[in-house]
């Protein structure tokens, strides 16, 4: 399937910061540009013995988040396979096509147990995506951030890019940990809707437009209550 990613997601792919976000509006292709980004960076990684190695953590923060998103990274590399480890520990999404080697873990850090966080601290990644981490409790991924940037090892030909990738709907309540935690460059898509004299209506700069149904937005803005319409397509 071809990428073509709109302004916004070229951007965030360009930017090699460590802790970066890319928020928006629902279906503004956030999820997509997350999953781009990493594949990205695979195919960065030094290569030793002819193989690109990576490995991910992926936190979603519900089970049926974690189904959703096996279906989409399925949608984008199709020579992925899944392997269900056992109930200690996450997910294992394993991507190995020319010479990019990857394992993606994703974790339901819903499940507030010992033997997932054990399983967490003894792992080690390159880098970690908190997925829609406004809904993330700021004690269930504590531990995710001293695990980044330690896979491949240095004498495995080390990490050529490490940290943490993030995307989340806004708006934040002010005392949510993402505004109070550590800083991070924010890419922020063009809201989906806008207010003319009065009346909400689509906005026509919204980017992800062309990969959505036709009058996707202007049926949300028809059938939802305006305080909805604000939140979810214009962030207030």
């Amino acid at each position: 399937m071809e990428y073509m990613p709109n302004p916004t997601a070229r951007a965030f792919h360009e930017c090699d910061d460590h802790f970066k976000a890319i928020v928006g509006p629902i279906a503004c292709g956030k999820t997509t540009a997350c999953i781009m980004d990493m594949l990205g960076r695979c195919r960065e990684q030094h290569k030793v013995d002819g193989v690109r190695k990576s490995r991910w953590a992926i936190c979603c923060a519900t089970h049926e988040s974690v189904v959703a998103l096996g279906g989409e990274l399925k949608e984008w590399t199709e020579v992925l396979t899944f392997h269900m480890l056992d109930k200690t520990r996450p997910i294992l999404a394993r991507l190995v096509v020319d010479d990019i080697e990857v394992d993606f873990y994703i974790f339901d850090m819903s499940r507030d147990d010992e033997q997932q966080k054990h399983a967490i601290q003894a792992m080690e990644f390159t880098g970690v995506w908190l997925r829609d981490a406004d809904s993330l409790e700021r004690e269930s991924i504590a531990s995710m951030f001293c695990r980044y940037g330690r896979y491949p090892s240095k004498r495995a030909g080390g990490c050529k890019w490490y940290g943490v990738i993030m995307d989340y709907t806004p708006p934040l309540p002010l005392e949510h940990w993402i505004r109070n935690d550590r800083p991070h460059t924010v890419f922020r898509f063009p809201n989906a809707a806008k207010e003319v004299e009065g009346r909400l209506v689509v906005n026509e700069d919204a980017e992800n437009r062309k990969n959505l149904v036709a009058g996707y937005y202007e049926q949300i803005i028809n059938d939802m209550p305006e305080l909805a319409v604000r939140s979810y397509l214009m962030g207030q």
